[in-house]
């Protein structure tokens, strides 16, 4: 996805975008604002992004703001994915029930630059 604007989406996990399995997803040039995983339910991952056991994950120039998850990665979760590349872009105001305000990345290759 490229441009896109991903706002005020509330799902059980990964509040605008949730993959798994053998998926790969690049969002560039994106907005991801106001999303929420989980609320008022057991503690979920990823107000933003959830990405469990995907190929890969690559962000561009995109910001992750203000999301809400009930557990952990408030912005961004991502675990049992060999390949997140993260590159320009911005993380704030983004708040987790559990580890990672910003981003909880566990079991992958990260690079940030």
């Amino acid at each position: 996805f490229g441009g896109c604007l991903f706002a005020n989406n509330i799902a059980e996990t990964g509040g605008a975008v949730c993959t798994t399995g053998q998926s790969q997803v690049e969002l560039s040039d994106c907005v991801l604002s106001g999303n929420r995983a989980g609320w008022p339910q057991s503690a979920k991952p990823g107000g933003a992004i959830a990405a469990r056991g995907a190929t890969s994950l690559k962000l561009t120039n995109c910001s992750i703001i203000d999301n809400i998850a009930s557990g952990p990665g408030g912005g961004v979760f991502v675990e049992n994915t060999p390949t997140v590349e993260i590159a320009g872009g911005h993380c704030s105001g983004n708040t987790a029930g559990g580890a990672g305000g910003g981003m909880s990345i566990t079991a992958a290759a990260v690079d940030i630059s």
